[in-house]
């Protein structure tokens, strides 16, 4: 099963390339861009792309939360995405940061790499190796070339699919650099046993998660996406995780796997990484 994901995986990235040859970019808001971050750790290199906030170059003294995005090429433009389509981060943030309803931050989009996707973002030996590599690499880049705010309640990680398996294995690992999580179409049941067994063991680590779950995820059963749901606020609960406070668990009606549906609810999950 795991071989027939990689190869259709690897079908979708290919074919996608080949697409996004044709496609305009859609990027709104000021961005600078780093085609080719090398990783030692990882022995590979990958784009990243860096959303600035409006106030950020008039503003010379402040510094910013920071949040880290996985599959970054799906992040902010529909010409690097994988199937044309984009979580619309950039363009949910300005419509947020024109009417006030939310604070000012700046946006990493690290982009995966096709093939090591399923083995960086899956966690255990291969995520722990992701995570170094977000730690000792990305973060202090970034850390160094942009006023941030260092600590980890204003240092968050975002993904979807396996890329919120690792966000939220990144701040069960390393909770004293990545104090907040969210996960998007998480679905525990699909590598996610490192973190069950990480949950229930503790100790109870002072982060904050977040985690939801659409009722048409890859056409699973409504009834066993919800049923897994419920078994995670479960576990998270007898772990000490309060809801509300600690954990967030959002069941989405109508919510699918794909960027649209992501893009169309993303700012439940940043409202809840940074609150007004």
């Amino acid at each position: 099963m795991n071989h027939f994901i990689w190869i259709l995986g690897l079908s979708v990235l290919l074919l996608a390339a080949a697409n996004a040859q044709e496609r305009q970019s859609t990027r709104v808001g000021t961005f600078v861009d780093y085609p080719a971050f090398p990783s030692v750790t990882l022995q590979n290199t990958r784009p990243i792309s860096v959303l600035l906030p409006p106030s950020y170059a008039t503003e010379k003294t402040r510094r910013y939360p920071v949040l880290y995005m996985h599959d970054g090429q799906n992040v902010f433009d529909e010409k690097t995405s994988f199937i044309g389509k984009e979580w619309r981060v950039d363009e949910v943030l300005r419509d947020m940061w024109a009417d006030k309803s939310f604070p000012e931050i700046i946006v990493v989009g690290v982009a995966n790499t096709g093939i090591h996707r399923m083995f960086e973002y899956r966690p255990g030996a291969g995520g722990d190796r992701y995570i170094r590599f977000l730690t000792n690499e990305v973060k202090p880049f970034i850390d160094l070339r942009f006023r941030t705010k260092k600590g980890p309640k204003d240092t968050a990680v975002m993904g979807s699919s396996m890329g919120g398996l690792i966000s939220t294995w990144a701040t069960l690992r390393r909770p004293d650099v990545f104090g907040q999580s969210a996960s998007v179409s998480m679905l525990w049941r699909f590598h996610g046993e490192a973190i069950v067994d990480r949950v229930e063991r503790g100790p109870k680590q002072p982060v904050r998660m977040y985690f939801d779950m659409g009722t048409r995820e890859f056409g699973v059963p409504e009834a066993e996406l919800t049923a897994g749901m419920n078994d995670m606020r479960t576990i998270l609960a007898k772990a000490g995780y309060v809801e509300g406070k600690d954990v967030e668990t959002r069941i989405i009606e109508g919510g699918e796997h794909n960027e649209p549906s992501w893009a169309a609810r993303v700012d439940q999950p940043l409202r809840f990484l940074f609150p007004k």
